[in-house]
């Protein structure tokens, strides 16, 4: 070979060296593949755990501002229902003491107005009645709104996981 004559060891040892070299470079090219699999896999790992991290903070925080809601819903409902409440149980006590109570004059009480009392007692406990149905009424109504808000936002949720699990 160094006479410039090609041998057949020579020729064996060239083929066995150009292979060597495409082994090579196929397994550089396979560790790179790898490599930039890895990178990959750790990219989207991390782009999965901030998707998870912004949802969980999303539905944290509707459920904090729903539970603000609430509170302030709560308070509204007191302030408008609670003194007409207390004026009427009050007046409930009153009449029951009055109803039900013992003595010369409760007795002729009882018996000069002794129906209207009890009437009146009647159209005091449904007043009562009915407007603690009607606080409960809106109590539930906003907690169904929040229920459908809160499904909404999961089901977008899992919309965009789905359309980031697709994407990958």
């Amino acid at each position: 070979k160094r006479k410039g004559q090609q041998t057949r060891v020579s020729e064996a040892n060239d083929n066995k060296r150009t292979r060597n070299s495409r082994h090579m470079k196929a397994l550089h090219e396979m560790a790179r593949v790898e490599e930039e699999r890895v990178k990959f896999d750790t990219w989207t790992a991390r782009k999965k755990a901030e998707l998870d991290s912004a949802q969980r903070q999303s539905l944290l925080e509707l459920e904090r501002d729903q539970l603000t809601a609430e509170l302030e819903q709560e308070e509204r409902l007191q302030r408008a229902y609670s003194p007409a409440l207390e004026r009427v149980e009050s007046e409930i006590e009153d009449l029951t003491a009055i109803t039900e109570g013992r003595g010369l004059l409760l007795s002729i009480r009882r018996l000069w107005r002794g129906r209207e009392d009890l009437e009146r007692l009647d159209a005091l406990n449904a007043t009562v009645a009915n407007t603690q149905r009607r606080m409960q009424e809106a109590r539930e109504k906003l907690s169904r709104l929040q229920a459908a808000e809160k499904k909404r936002l999961i089901e977008l949720q899992l919309e965009r996981k789905n359309q980031q699990e697709e994407g990958f």
